[in-house]
């Protein structure tokens, strides 16, 4: 039998995601990038819906003993569209 848990995806952590693509399409001049990373990101916190234990509870005791569990997301890419100038987040 298939279960499908609810997650909640908080106001700041929405914000948080805005802020990311903002800065990695604009700054970094790089819209599509942006893009793919938030669908990224968004599919990683989708697979929490469907397997919440494959990811492990966060670090904080408080928050881990009401379920939040955590996902790794990529830390960093390159882009070399700047005139040849590699940039890492």
């Amino acid at each position: 039998m298939d279960f499908e848990y609810r997650v909640n995806i908080t106001e700041p952590a929405e914000i948080d995601l805005g802020e990311i693509a903002e800065y990695i399409s604009e700054e970094l001049n790089e819209p599509a990038i942006a893009r793919s990373t938030v669908i990224n990101i968004r599919k990683k916190i989708a697979t929490l819906s469907f397997s919440p234990r494959g990811h492990p509870k966060v670090r904080d005791n408080r928050l881990a003993a009401k379920g939040y569990r955590w996902i790794g997301i990529k830390k960093s890419f390159t882009t070399t569209s700047s005139g040849g100038l590699r940039i890492a987040l």
